[in-house]
This record gives structure tokens, C-alpha cells and sequence, in this order.
């Protein structure tokens, strides 16, 4: 088991072969109850592993003076991992900074570094 040194999330990890997946394990009880899972998939390309993560999460967003939305979306973002090791796993997600929860719609985003250790 794996946990994002940013985000505190634990991720059960699995290379096998030419590829490398993650599951998010300490879902919050109320998110789990409704279905939320982040579940990561990438292939072997060159010295890293390139793909994505799809997920299904409560989201919210705000335009102008409108109420707030909020909505359980289905997300498919690119993650890609550089480095794996027995100390840590490390490589860039795609981090979303605007979002449409009515329309479920990325509409602004970037990569984030990220880092994992293991969780002992």
C-alpha cells in the first residue's frame, strides 16, 4: 500500500509486466456507500508508464452569483509515473483547476507533480 504524500489517499499499487495500476483504498464511508473510486492504469513506455486514472467523484462549481452545483461525475484524467522504487512512486497527474459539475466538464487543466511512499 502507497499513500500521496499531498493528498493523504492510499493506493493499492500492482506493476506487472508493462503495466502499472492503482487503486484508491481509504475512501471517505459516505463517498464509498455511493460508488467514488479513482482506479489508474498505464502502460510501460520507454522509462515510464503512461495513462489514465478514471474516477467517479462528488464535484460542485460555482459561475458568477449562481448557486453552487454539485454532481457525482464520471472523470478519465492522464497520469504517468516516472519513477518507481521501494521508497517512493513519483511521475504527474492531471489536476483539475475548472470544472463544470453541472456538465461533468474539465474546462481548465494542468499537470501536478505527485509523490507516493509507502504507507507502513
Amino acid at each position: 500500500m502507497w499513500v500521496s504524500r499531498t493528498t493523504g489517499k492510499q493506493y493499492h499499487v500492482t506493476v506487472e509486466g508493462n503495466v502499472f495500476r492503482a487503486e484508491w483504498l481509504n475512501i471517505p464511508g459516505e463517498w464509498a456507500a455511493q460508488g467514488a473510486f479513482i482506479r489508474t492504469e498505464c502502460k510501460r513506455q520507454g522509462k515510464k508508464w503512461v495513462g489514465t486514472s478514471l474516477s467517479y467523484m462528488p464535484w460542485s462549481s460555482q459561475k458568477g452569483t449562481e448557486p453552487k452545483i454539485k454532481n457525482w461525475c464520471h472523470l478519465e484524467t492522464k497520469f504517468e509515473v516516472d519513477s518507481i522504487t521501494g521508497e517512493s512512486i513519483s511521475g504527474r497527474g492531471e489536476s483539475v483547476t475548472k470544472f463544470d459539475a453541472g456538465k461533468c466538464k474539465i474546462l481548465q487543466s494542468g499537470l501536478a507533480d505527485f509523490k507516493w511512499s509507502p504507507d507502513r
